[in-house]
């Protein structure tokens, strides 16, 4: 099962409402549940824990919290990490801000159909441009461009102390 979320949080319907349901593959609209909350906790802790653990030297032993070391990646990190990841979206744009599949499922079509779904939804809400940003290391910029996203923006300011990557490339398709 697949949950998509808008934003601002929709939690309005007690009801799902499915957006997508074909074969083995539910997309529906997430719900301010304890379920979806924890699976989507599960799900994006299990996405992005390489940039988190960068971010924050997680995976280093600390002596003392009291007084931090700013520099890139230490307790600021997860500031920084959000603050270089902010984004003011324009009118007429659908700003994919994270999609993510389990690992044991990628690479079986998921992928394609959460980012047909979000066209469709894009389609609906009159946008004329989606886009996203996906690090150079990571691999489903493959999907993102078979699916006709091309690069139309690189950055590097301070991805490498803050993700541990050396590059991010924002990436769009017209609607």
């Amino acid at each position: 099962m697949a949950i998509v979320t808008q934003q601002p949080f929709y939690t309005a319907a007690a009801v799902e409402e499915v957006l997508y349901n074909h074969g083995p593959i539910k997309i529906r609209k997430m719900m301010d549940t304890h379920e979806d909350c924890s699976f989507y906790a599960h799900l994006s802790t299990e996405a992005f824990t390489d940039k988190v653990v960068h971010a924050t030297k997680e995976s280093s032993e600390r002596s003392s919290d009291l007084v931090p070391d700013f520099d890139c990646c230490d307790l600021c990190g997860l500031f920084c990490l959000d603050f270089a990841t902010t984004e003011n979206v324009p009118v007429g744009h659908c700003y994919i801000e994270c999609i993510c599949v389990d690992d044991k499922f990628r690479g079986k079509g998921i992928g394609k159909v959460l980012l047909n779904v979000v066209e469709t939804d894009a389609k609906h809400h009159n946008c004329r441009t989606m886009y996203l940003w996906v690090v150079s290391s990571n691999r489903a910029k493959n999907l993102y461009s078979r699916q006709g996203y091309v690069v139309t923006e690189n950055t590097t300011c301070c991805l490498r102390c803050i993700l541990g990557v050396k590059k991010a490339y924002r990436m769009d398709k017209p609607v």
